[in-house]
């Protein structure tokens, strides 16, 4: 099986006379970089000069100094790493083929249900009360829950396909016991299964 070069890259002389990288091995990115190097399923990457492993590890890289630059939260970095990692391995050949990306998709899906390891995305909720919202400094308004969580069930919009999984969380109180049952019930319409709701 061929060897992974870009971590001994990222180490070496040349990448240390790089401010650029040098400033980016100071980030989280890096961290999450070298952890999608460890973890890559190299089995099942498309053994090829032109779309394998060479490939994978240049589409890494670029897509973590291009999550970097536009500062993509943990969870987008996540699943950027999983597309760059894994977006060939539906491949039958190195020609021009427009369903490579599908059969890509499909095939992660499936390597995720079998490692029954499935992704957990937490989605904050705490109340669907704005004025609440605004006083424990949430964010962002209910219509931005809704639409996360909606996408989250599109197929591979947010991961979904690949196994996501969703937690709506919010805060029960005895000094809020109305405002939190108006939010269990709205977000008993939003989740079902297998989607979940967890209680803080």
């Amino acid at each position: 099986m061929k060897t992974m070069i870009l971590p001994d890259l990222l180490n070496s002389e040349w990448a240390s006379g790089s401010e650029m990288i040098s400033d980016f091995k100071r980030t989280p990115y890096y961290t999450q970089l070298m952890h999608t190097c460890k973890t890559l399923n190299r089995s099942v990457i498309y053994e090829s000069e032109l779309h394998g492993l060479d490939h994978i590890e240049r589409v890494i890289l670029l897509g973590a100094l291009i999550a970097w630059k536009v500062s993509l939260s943990d969870a987008d970095m996540q699943l950027l790493m999983a597309a760059c990692s894994y977006h060939d391995i539906g491949r039958i050949d190195d020609s021009v083929d427009n369903e490579h990306g599908r059969r890509s998709a499909e095939m992660l899906r499936d390597l995720r249900i079998q490692s029954g390891k499935p992704v957990w995305i937490e989605l904050g909720l705490q109340t669907i009360h704005e004025r609440t919202a605004e006083r424990i400094h949430r964010g962002y308004d209910l219509a931005v829950f809704e639409d996360a969580y909606t996408r989250l069930k599109e197929p591979f919009s947010c991961g979904a396909a690949a196994g996501a999984i969703t937690r709506a969380t919010f805060p029960v109180s005895r000094s809020s016991s109305t405002s939190s049952s108006d939010s269990l019930a709205r977000a008993g319409k939003i989740c079902w299964r297998p989607f979940g709701i967890s209680l803080i």
